[in-house]
């Protein structure tokens, strides 16, 4: 029987959580606060649109009840997304390392117009800056819109995204609604974000860019290592390499406990090498960006002391830059109350949450927007 649904939250997993109900006969409405649609997708890949990763394996993924991920991407997978970004008119392609897949036209407006076409295709009806403010429930939800006009639904998804870049749209709005309904929320912690140090020579380093390897020492144990792009900037540390060890170092100053960044500046050399280049006349300058060497001979007294600040450089780390600039929220609602057959909440009958307000995150690369076509295909069948 034809069903009318509302999905809060016009990004991802609301895009196709719309589509995938409207395809199946009901009518569906998309309340959107921002006063366009998929704000995010346009922001993501550098204004590319990093679709999904060719690696989508349960080790990219982050929550507290992982086999309610992996049940959730079984049934709908990268090759189901590939189909279904094929069957609405767009193809992908790998145009970066690490497996990242985009649209072919390396814009994510690319994205955003054709899931749009598609869901007017279908009658989905699009409603912008209309925030909703309160849901009630008696046999109906009623929602209410910008304070004001109310509507009644069959059924309900949240699809509202959670803290992370409250300028495009980043909110509490989908947690509070889980509480409503007395779900249990995960602490949120901001992921995918820069870091913050008390290094006293981050202004006379800030701008240099560099491929290093980043160790992560939280209450001096060794946690997580990663090597890529780093960034100095004048408030810490930046780069895909920072990015993708953040989420360990945002819970770790959660709980008070100490961070410290060990970074080798030259990771293809060893100790070894790095002397017998020096004693044979070869400079940092030769080998570093200028900047950085300058700062290295001009802090260190010895060719010991230097050798030691390239193979690990140390930095206290003491904040993120937080969920402002952060690319994804870590934590959420607790998925041991939502079944994974359907993303229907076990609390309160007819009413499913999908994407990012959920205790679910992954790792840089595309494994965020997997997350959110999965579960949102899935709470926009289920419905």
């Amino acid at each position: 029987m034809k069903k009318n649904i509302a999905i809060i939250g016009g990004g991802a997993s609301g895009f196709i959580a719309a589509i995938t109900a409207a395809s199946n006969g009901n009518a569906v409405t998309i309340f959107e606060k921002n006063n366009k649609l998929g704000k995010k997708i346009l922001a993501t890949g550098n204004g590319r649109c990093n679709i999904t990763n060719q690696d989508i394996q349960l080790k990219h993924f982050h929550s507290q009840n992982m086999i309610f991920v992996q049940k959730v991407l079984d049934k709908f997978t990268l090759t189901d997304t590939l189909e279904f970004f094929k069957s609405i008119g767009l193809l992908t392609t790998c145009a970066e390392k690490a497996n990242r897949l985009y649209p072919m036209s390396l814009q994510a407006s690319s994205v955003v117009e054709l899931l749009e076409a598609k869901a007017r295709q279908l009658k989905v009806q699009i409603k912008l800056s209309s925030h909703i403010t309160t849901i009630e429930y008696d046999n109906m939800f009623t929602l209410t819109i910008n304070n004001s006009l109310a509507m009644d639904f069959d059924k309900i998804i949240v699809a509202t995204g959670a803290l992370a870049q409250s300028k495009l749209g980043g909110c509490k709005d989908g947690l509070d609604f889980a509480r409503q309904f007395k779900h249990n929320i995960i602490p949120t912690t901001p992921t995918l974000v820069q870091l913050l140090s008390d290094f006293n020579y981050l202004q006379q380093l800030s701008g240099v860019k560099i491929n290093a390897t980043a160790s992560l020492f939280i209450n001096k144990e060794k946690i997580a290592q990663s090597t890529g792009d780093i960034l100095f900037t004048k408030y810490g540390l930046s780069g895909s390499t920072i990015l993708e060890i953040s989420r360990e170092v945002a819970i770790a100053l959660n709980k008070n406990s100490s961070v410290e960044l060990k970074i080798d500046l030259l990771p293809q050399f060893t100790k070894s090498e790095l002397k017998i280049f020096l004693d044979n006349g070869i400079t940092p300058k030769g080998m570093l960006n200028q900047k950085l060497a300058n700062f290295l001979i001009n802090t260190t007294k010895n060719n010991n002391d230097l050798i030691n600040n390239i193979k690990s450089l140390k930095l206290n780390i003491i904040g993120t830059k937080g969920f402002e600039f952060s690319e994804v929220c870590a934590g959420g609602i607790d998925t041991l109350e939502i079944d994974s057959n359907s993303m229907q909440s076990t609390k309160q009958k007819n009413i499913y949450f999908c994407g990012e307000v959920l205790d679910v995150d992954g790792d840089c690369g595309g494994f965020n927007l997997q997350w959110a076509w999965s579960s949102g295909y899935l709470a926009g069948k289920s419905v």
